[in-house]
């Protein structure tokens, strides 16, 4: 595996992997918050539909081991959807002056999340042959 691959491959079981410990913290620091019209699931199909996501993310890792136009937007997609929930839960703790569900695990998700799009900007994504010195 080239280098740019096993970076973009890193990147993305970094960000699956935040996203399970964010589903976790949100999980154990159970809140409700009246004003935000989330719709509410029954424990067995939220962990259902949660636990279905987590395997799909981590079933796409080969694919994005293998790079390709189709894997870096989904990447990049999965990324800026993971940095819009983190930097929501942080603003939304600092704007309520307390602690929201999954706040202690928004700062790593951040980082994956922002580690996943750099490389969905700046990465390379085709042409992996796994012969020869590719840049990051």
């Amino acid at each position: 595996m080239s280098t740019a691959a096993r970076y973009n491959t890193y990147a993305w079981v970094t960000l699956v992997a935040m996203v399970m410990i964010h589903v976790l913290d949100e999980a154990l620091t159970d809140d409700q918050l009246g004003f935000f019209p989330a719709p509410t699931f029954t424990f067995p199909i939220w962990i259902t539909g949660l636990s279905s996501a987590l395997v799909a993310g981590y079933a796409l890792t080969p694919w994005i081991a293998r790079g390709g136009a189709t894997m870096r937007i989904v990447s990049m997609i999965a990324g800026i959807l993971m940095l819009g929930n983190a930097t929501a839960h942080l603003a939304g703790s600092v704007y309520l002056n307390r602690p929201l569900p999954g706040v202690w695990s928004s700062p790593f998700l951040l980082a994956a999340s922002c580690w996943v799009v750099a490389r969905g900007v700046f990465g390379r994504w085709s042409g992996f042959s796994g012969h020869g010195p590719d840049e990051a």
